[in-house]
Parts: C-alpha cells; structure tokens; sequence
C-alpha cells in the first residue's frame, strides 16, 4: 500500500466504497493509487494540468491502469457529465477551485458528491457551495508537521441537497460567522480551529500595532477596519 499524507487520507476517507472519483491536480497521483489499493473506487480519472507530472503519474498507477485513467487538460474540461459521480479536488487555491466548479456546473448535474481542500481560505469555498445548492454534509481539519511549523488543512465535503440546513446549527451566529468557521467545525469545537483563530487575532494584531505606531493619518480608516475585524474574531471566542 502506497504512504500518503494524513492531508491525503483524510481526503480520501469522505470517497464512497465503488464509487467513480474524479481526482481534479492530480500531480504525484497518490491519491488515485491509493484510493484503488484500499478498494474505494471502482474507478478514477487523473486530472492534470501540466505536462511534466503526466509520465510520473502513468508510471505510478501502471499496475492499476485498468482502473485509473490519467488525462491532461484543465479542470474539469476533459471529463464528461456522466464520469464525474464524485469529484475531488485537493490541494488548489480556493479561487482556482471555485472557478473550476464554476466553469464545470452543467456538468456536476450528476455528481454525487464533491470533495475539496482548498490550500487556504476555506470560507471561499463554502460561500460558492452555498450560492450553488451545494449541501455541506462534513468537515474535518488536520494537521501535518512541516519544515517550518505545522500546517493545517481544512476538508470540506457536499452533496446537492439544502445548503442552508448546516448554517442553522448555532441561532447565536450569523451564516456569515459559521461560513467562515465552518459549521461543523463550530459543532465540534474542534481544536484546530479554535487555535487557527486565535492566531488569526495575534496576526491582525500585529498589523494594528504596525497602523498604530505609523502615525500616518490615511492609515486611520485601515487602523478602524482591523480593530474591528479583531473584535469580530474575539466575539466568535467568545461564544465558544
């Protein structure tokens, strides 16, 4: 069985028993392999933009190449409607991932269920899903050691369905709030989010500290704007 990241696993754990998988970035093709050595999808579609990947990847899932399908193009432009039962996406920017889905809604027509792990900023993600029917059904955060400090990444998994239904988990916060928390996130309490906060106040901080010690007059209107948004982030712990 091939080592993948606990990033990857946790990916890969939301990926339902036979089911068709769409692996959008595929790069190193880890995933895919794995996904058909632990005997989740029946098959999957490697999806990579860039050329220099491509033969690393075909070499990598050889052994399985009766299940796994690699091809080059971007997005989800060289796949059709009906090969998209579940799509992953791991690893992009969540812009880049947004304007993927967005240009592929007329096929997700019949995808089942879309799992994403946006590299940052996973309110982007949720906001698209939301304005797009999409149903958040989990979330799960995890953390992985790096060269510098630990990383944490966010998972987010949909189905079609309500999209409101999550955002009404806590009548204390706003959709607002729990989009940017995460509603499952919030209802679990999770750890990793309380400590992703917190350092988001000490960053704002900092910058507060560098408006304030400027003195520059045109600064005053930026200085107002991070004060609040601190407080903002202070009233979400607060609730905790």
């Amino acid at each position: 069985m091939i080592k993948i990241s606990k990033r990857l696993k946790a990916v890969a754990s939301y990926c339902p028993v036979e089911a068709k998988v769409v692996d959008v970035g595929s790069g190193h093709g880890k995933l895919p392999l794995y996904l058909c050595q632990a005997g989740v999808a029946s098959q999957v579609i490697a999806v990579e933009l860039n050329t220099n990947p491509l033969a690393n990847i075909r070499r990598l899932v050889q052994p399985y190449v009766d299940q796994v399908e690699v091809r080059t193009g971007n997005g989800l432009q060289p796949v059709c409607a009906e090969e998209m039962e579940v799509v992953c996406i791991a690893g992009l920017s969540a812009l880049i991932m947004t304007q993927i889905l967005e240009t592929a809604t007329a096929k997700l027509t019949m995808t089942t269920r879309l799992i994403l792990q946006p590299t940052r900023y996973p309110q982007v993600v949720r906001q698209w899903l939301l304005d797009n029917g999409w149903e958040l059904i989990a979330e799960q955060m995890v953390e992985e050691k790096s060269r510098r400090k630990p990383k944490t990444h966010t998972i987010l998994v949909a189905e079609q369905g309500k999209p409101f239904n999550p955002y009404q988990v806590d009548k204390r916060l706003s959709v607002s709030d729990l989009i940017y928390l995460g509603p499952f996130l919030w209802r679990s309490r999770s750890a990793l989010l309380r400590y992703q906060v917190e350092r988001e106040i000490e960053r704002w901080q900092k910058s507060f500290r560098r408006f304030t010690i400027s003195g520059v007059e045109k600064s005053d209107k930026k200085r107002d704007q991070i004060e609040k948004h601190i407080g903002w982030l202070q009233s979400l712990l607060d609730q905790w």
